[in-house]
């Protein structure tokens, strides 16, 4: 099979889109102008979250659009960063042990320095009234976890200053070939992929991280709703969460269900902690299996790419750079992922360079040139 770069529409320079890869993409996908996001490039950004998964969520993303990020794991945590260092916003998860965010972004407040620093709340809450909630804690905006990378964008743009900081765009790191199994269990990838921009390294690491931590989270969680219902509600709200977040969507609403019924103080609650029990075996087992895929990819390592699925990397990355949108980086990664025992190695490296550097029209010409590169590899062997 021949590969090839499509030459049947000029390159574009105006705009950047986030959103799904491909023809795929949503019509609402926003388009993000390289002024914008050279604006917020190197700003100093605050996430105070306890929650590990959504540290590491909120991390790849702030760190995809250029940001520099400190995590302060509670409220007493970040407000000690606040005393140590200068940043240009936060990010507040309102619900933690200890001072929830609410509290510390009221004391944030008390500080003259901080009157003007934007803090926004993160929650897993979708109920009518968090808004407000935040705002009359002297937050100025609120987004609902799992965050969404375009709501997150708009929210960075409108609040962060926008002045030059010589930062640059994050590059993607491209570790190994890293391969989702073809389904899951009780989670809908594509829509745990979309919070993570599309990083299927991320995200691999998101669902053994969700499989290690919550394997014994229905015993904890049945002794607990029958001796310490405060502690049994955090531990259903971390499960709604993060299950959402993978797209664990069955598991979050029956998380949802419990967590609804102990704020009201319910007595009976065994149905929502047998709808929880049977949603987290579901997911718990689809997981347990990805050790050994991963192994039976590296045992399958070093061979030539497979060229219909390179190709198809090849079609949707020339797209996007003729539409200067900056979703190549993720295809650019998944590209690197499918070629990483190959030969071409230098000239992924300078395809995603050129594409952080807003550079659309050099990264063509790179990516036809190490399109003839696997070519001739496949030729030779």
């Amino acid at each position: 099979m021949r590969l090839k770069v499509a030459e049947d529409s000029p390159v574009g320079h105006k705009g950047l889109r986030f959103g799904q890869s491909g023809g795929e993409r949503e019509a609402h996908s926003p388009v993000r102008d390289v002024e914008a996001i050279q604006g917020i490039l190197g700003a100093r950004v605050l996430l105070v979250e306890d929650n590990a998964i959504n540290q590491m969520v909120a991390r790849e993303l702030l760190e995809g659009f250029g940001l520099k990020v400190v995590v302060a794991g509670n409220g007493l945590e970040g407000l000690a960063a606040l005393e140590r260092d200068v940043f240009d916003l936060v990010l507040m998860d309102v619900q933690m042990p200890g001072i929830d965010g609410y509290e510390t972004s009221r004391r944030i407040r008390k500080v003259e320095a901080n009157n003007d620093l934007p803090v926004v709340a993160l929650t897993a809450h979708a109920m009518a009234g968090d808004r407000e909630k935040s705002l009359d804690a002297e937050m100025d905006d609120h987004l609902t976890k799992p965050i969404d990378p375009d709501e997150l964008f708009d929210v960075l743009v409108k609040w962060i200053n926008p002045v030059h900081r010589g930062g640059v765009l994050s590059q993607t790191k491209t570790t190994s070939a890293a391969r989702l199994p073809a389904q899951l269990s009780g989670i809908d990838q594509q829509a745990g992929l979309r919070v993570v921009g599309g990083n299927h390294e991320i995200y691999l690491d998101l669902l053994r991280r969700f499989h290690r931590d919550n394997l014994e989270a229905s015993v904890r969680l049945t002794g607990l709703l029958e001796h310490n219902r405060d502690e049994a509600k955090h531990v259903v709200h971390n499960i709604k969460g993060t299950a959402a977040t993978i797209g664990a969507f069955k598991l979050s609403e029956a998380a949802s269900g419990l967590e609804l019924a102990l704020r009201k103080g319910e007595a009976d609650v065994e149905s929502f902690r047998l709808q929880i029990k049977d949603s987290l075996s579901d997911v718990l087992s689809g997981l347990s299996g990805l050790e050994s895929v991963e192994q039976e990819q590296q045992n399958t390592g070093g061979r030539l790419p497979d060229m219909q699925h390179t190709q198809s990397l090849v079609d949707e990355l020339t797209a996007m750079l003729k539409e200067g949108d900056l979703q190549a980086l993720i295809i650019a990664e998944q590209l690197a992922d499918s070629l990483v025992e190959t030969s071409v190695s230098e000239d992924i490296r300078a395809l995603q360079e050129k594409i952080s550097e807003f550079d659309f029209e050099q990264s063509l010409h790179i990516l036809q040139r190490l399109v003839d590169g696997i070519e001739k590899a496949a030729k030779a062997d």
